[in-house]
């Protein structure tokens, strides 16, 4: 099997003849193949939606760049913003019917919708205890905090709690103190 310049085999001896034509002459390989027909080019794309060209995409591109992306009204605030046409329709495969416009509004709306106050039954944090209440005593972690001076580390230990909550705990309550807040 014949070789062209840059090293790939090619069909033919008469296509690496021309391969070395090209590199002998300056021009370039799929052009001057493409003229000799040997190397037909890309089918044009047209997108799915309106018709036109898609130019410029990644090659399993369905849309133009205009019909990519849909504008879609945010379910708590209700600005528009565009979304991708392939995340909405697969969301809306898999049962998703909502869109937001920042992953802040969509915590909202799921804490409005699925949260506390919606289903009291639960408890804070799935706890059963009474709704407002925080899973360990913030109290108990800032009197021990300040009763050793220890960290969220030691503390953890201590007192039988994730280190994560503690530290948490003691990150919000110095931002409190911080900006004057008791």
């Amino acid at each position: 099997m014949a070789t062209d310049t840059s090293g790939r085999a090619t069909a033919s001896p008469r296509v690496a003849y021309n391969c070395l034509l090209a590199a002998i002459f300056g021009e370039d390989r799929d052009k001057l193949l493409g003229r000799k027909g040997l190397v037909q080019p890309p089918p044009v794309k047209r997108c799915k939606s309106c018709g036109a060209e898609v130019v410029g995409r990644r090659q399993g591109a369905r849309y133009c760049f205009e019909c990519a992306f849909i504008p879609l009204a945010c379910d708590w605030c209700g600005a528009i913003t565009l979304r991708k046409r392939s995340e909405m329709m697969g969301g809306a495969r898999r049962g998703y019917a909502h869109a937001w416009c920042s992953r802040n509004h969509q915590a909202r709306w799921w804490g409005a919708h699925h949260g506390f106050g919606v289903h009291p039954e639960h408890g804070a944090l799935g706890m059963g205890n009474k709704l407002g209440y925080r899973k360990h005593d913030e109290a108990a972690i800032w009197a021990a905090h300040l009763e050793t001076g220890w960290g969220a580390p030691r503390l953890s230990r201590l007192l039988s709690i994730p280190e994560g909550s503690i530290y948490r705990y003691l990150t919000r309550k110095r931002r409190a103190l911080a900006e004057g807040h008791p």
